[in-house]
């Protein structure tokens, strides 16, 4: 990357967190900053690492799990943990499952 490029970047960053700090002093909730920002909540969380607010970010980092994509488990239709886990924790380790993978 080019200075002139770290350059735009480094300011692009300051502006995202003078946005979120001032629509925080609002009295905006996290929760709706993202939609006004037209940013996900996924972004926003990994922008305020990288500009070393940590405060901020934990602020949207449950924004950004409820974002993560999952599964569907195979018996129940529930949700599962992980997009590429088939069963989720329940079905997983209930009686009457574990005694149908052992036969």
């Amino acid at each position: 990357m080019s200075q002139a490029q770290a350059d735009v970047h480094a300011r692009r960053l300051a502006e995202r967190v003078e946005d979120i700090e001032f629509l925080l002093a609002a009295g905006e909730s996290p929760a709706r900053i993202p939609s006004r920002l037209g940013l996900s909540g996924t972004a926003i969380t990994r922008s305020m690492y990288r500009a070393g607010r940590h405060d901020l970010a934990r602020l949207f980092e449950p924004l950004a799990w409820r974002e993560r994509p999952r599964g569907t488990c195979r018996i129940c239709d529930g949700q599962t943990s992980k997009p590429t886990t088939t069963t989720c924790w329940p079905c997983r380790y209930s009686p009457e499952n574990t005694q149908r993978k052992a036969s």
